[in-house]
């Protein structure tokens, strides 16, 4: 393979402050490790609540690809909007030059996005395969 996608450790809203920034350092020591192992590593972004972004996109390169896992973030609309609220500050600080989605992609997030341009690669869940099959 040319490439890994590094670990999704999750940053929830109602987790400790601690706790985000934990599963933070850890994503980003597991991505600085395969890269030291010669592998190409798209970081994982994770962001919470406004209070997470003082650490949730350090480290990370601008101008560079980036995935963004949606699962789990869009239940509620209050998950929503902080998601969505999350996603504007990502692309605004990072300036990524690819955005791997990993799950769902709703337009009301995503639409304004594609539309000016955003470079979008979606992967798909099991979940949304089956269903897509007809099998869910």
């Amino acid at each position: 393979f040319e490439g890994i996608i590094s670990p999704d450790l999750s940053v929830c809203r109602d987790d400790p402050l601690y706790l985000q920034g934990w599963n933070t350092f850890r994503n980003r020591t597991l991505a600085y490790f395969f890269s030291r192992q010669g592998y190409k590593v798209i970081p994982n972004i994770r962001f919470a609540a406004k209070n997470s972004y003082p650490f949730c996109f350090d480290g990370i390169e601008s101008n560079k690809p980036v995935c963004v896992s949606t699962l789990g973030v869009l239940a509620s609309k209050e998950d929503r909007k902080s998601f969505k609220e999350g996603f504007a500050e990502m692309l605004k600080r990072l300036c990524p030059s690819t955005v791997i989605i990993y799950g769902q992609m709703p337009p009301d997030i995503f639409g304004e996005y594609q539309a000016f341009g955003v470079s979008f690669m979606q992967f798909f869940t099991d979940a949304q395969k089956a269903k897509k099959r007809g099998g869910v």
